[in-house]
This record gives C-alpha cells, sequence and structure tokens, in this order.
C-alpha cells in the first residue's frame, strides 16, 4: 500500500506548469503545492538563462482550467521558483531529513510526449554534492524514467508519502552534443526559395535538410533515461516564497 498511497500523493499535489517569455519557445514544465496558494517549480521552468523571468505562467491540473500564477521568488542558486495562485490544495507533508542509498522513491509530473500528469518509480542511488555542474548543492540522485518536462516534480518517499525533494535535472551524456548540434544548426543561413544550382532547387534541399536535423535534435532530447537529480528539501522546506 506504501507505493500507492505515495502515488496518490504525488498527484494530489503536482501541478502542469506552463511559461511563456517575450522571445523564444513556450517551455512547459512540473510543479506543486508546497503551501497553500503556493506551487513550487524549477527557476529553470519559468526564467531564461540570463535570470529573465517569463512574462506569463499558468498552474493546472489535468481535467481543470489553468489558473494564472505569478513568479514571487527565484532562487537561481538551488534552482527553485515560487509561485503564487489560487490552487486551493492543501499542502503536502515535507521532510528535510537525511535520506539513504537505496529508498524507493516516487516522482510526479508531466515529461514531454505524456499527456497526463503521471508518476513514476524510482530510487535514491546517491546523495553528495559536485553530482552535477548545476546546482552544485547536495543533491540527491535518483533511477527512473525522468525525461524532460519532468523538472519541478515532487520527489516522494514511498514509507512516509513525505515530499523529500524536487526534480531539477536528467543525465544524457548526448545532450552535450546535442547542444552543439542546435547551436550549429542556428548558425546555417535560410536561403529562398529562388536560389538554384544547376537547375536543383539547392534553396529547399538546404532547408529541408536544417529542418530535419532540427527534428532529429528535438527527438535526441525525449530519451527517457535512468539517472536524474533532484533538489533536498530543506533547501525550501524554510524558504519563503
Amino acid at each position: 500500500m506504501g507505493t500507492i498511497d505515495a502515488s496518490s500523493e504525488a498527484m494530489r499535489i503536482t501541478r502542469l506548469v506552463e511559461a511563456n517569455f517575450c522571445s523564444g519557445p513556450h517551455v512547459s514544465g512540473s510543479g506543486f503545492v508546497v503551501r497553500r496558494g503556493v506551487v513550487l517549480t524549477c527557476a529553470h521552468v519559468v526564467t531564461t538563462e540570463d535570470g529573465t523571468n517569463a512574462t506569463g505562467v499558468s498552474v493546472s491540473v489535468t481535467g481543470r482550467p489553468a489558473l494564472a500564477a505569478r513568479i514571487s521568488n527565484v532562487d537561481r542558486e538551488h534552482d527553485l521558483a515560487w509561485l503564487e495562485t489560487d490552487d486551493p490544495a492543501e499542502p503536502p507533508t515535507i521532510s528535510v531529513g537525511l535520506l539513504h542509498v537505496g529508498q524507493q522513491m516516487i516522482f510526479a509530473g508531466r515529461p514531454q510526449g505524456v499527456k497526463r500528469i503521471s508518476v513514476f518509480p524510482g530510487m535514491v542511488s546517491a546523495v553528495g554534492t559536485d553530482l552535477v555542474n548545476r546546482p552544485r548543492c547536495q543533491l540527491i540522485q535518483i533511477t527512473g524514467m525522468i525525461n524532460n518536462g519532468n523538472s519541478g516534480g515532487p520527489l516522494v518517499d514511498v514509507d512516509s508519502r513525505a515530499v523529500v525533494g524536487i526534480v531539477t535535472a536528467k543525465y544524457v551524456p548526448l545532450l552535450m552534443q546535442i547542444d552543439k548540434l542546435t547551436r550549429a544548426l542556428g548558425e546555417i543561413p535560410q536561403f529562398p526559395s529562388s536560389v538554384a544550382l544547376g537547375g536543383i532547387d539547392f534553396a529547399r534541399f538546404v532547408n529541408l535538410t536544417i529542418n530535419s536535423m532540427w527534428q532529429i535534435a528535438a527527438v535526441l532530447r525525449l530519451v527517457q533515461v535512468g539517472t536524474g537529480w533532484a533538489v533536498p528539501a530543506r533547501y525550501f522546506a524554510n524558504a519563503r516564497g
């Protein structure tokens, strides 16, 4: 019953977070009710790399209208952001206790490619600092099907049903190479359709190749892998958003 109870609690508090920016793509991630009227998510879901806040943010649950949210505080050092909203849900129990390798966890969110907020099983595989380049605070390393879109979702202990962390990142060895690919694609000029070479529609060929590479890069980012990281609850349990 522990896994079922923990899953039910994770589903109760988890929200889809959607953010719009003045420029660049629409971003979606996850979040969860941390206090009445306050949803916690990751800073990188609602801010840009240079620290610019989203122009519009909403939180929602499958089957319910989205609620407008306001960014009330951002802690970029620990990749945390607090959103004020009219969400009436009761907050969960939050545990700041020391975690042990091998503990069973549930994490929730709406990863890209999944239509509903869902729960996934996981296990603590390591705890410590310097596990990733950012954030460099103490982190919980977990195994599970973590994907883009899970960022900001709660990590819930199976036994106590308490929130013990917030998902912040996943590990994909190819991500650095994918980032290089997308940057390189952005530097290739798009050609007007009037450009031809030896009777061949050169522009169409180049533009189709560029668009195909963009699609390949996007698909590679959807690879679900078995390692991710969560920021421990002690970094947000006593903070005020």
